[in-house]
């Protein structure tokens, strides 16, 4: 039992760091910086170019409600472990 919690808060903290660094990444993000790799053709540049271009998502509200219901779905099974 006692492994398994180890375990469990191990893959957390994992999980929590490969977040913080996205959102780093984010938010070192500059719309003109997006735009240079869609430019130059980079895998998944226009979607990081949507991003850029608006942060909070308000033009695409599908698609904030679907990230919002993920982040609350990971929430609530973490706190259901505890």
């Amino acid at each position: 039992m006692t492994a398994q919690l180890v375990a469990a808060a191990v893959a957390l903290v994992i999980l929590a760091w490969l977040a913080a660094c996205a959102e780093a990444g984010l938010a070192r993000t500059t719309s003109y910086r997006a735009e240079e790799a869609v430019r130059s053709g980079r895998r998944g540049s226009q979607k990081l170019a949507v991003v850029a271009a608006d942060p909070e998502l308000a033009a695409h509200p599908d698609l904030r409600s679907a990230l919002d219901s993920l982040l609350d779905a990971d929430r609530e099974q973490y706190l259901d472990k505890g």
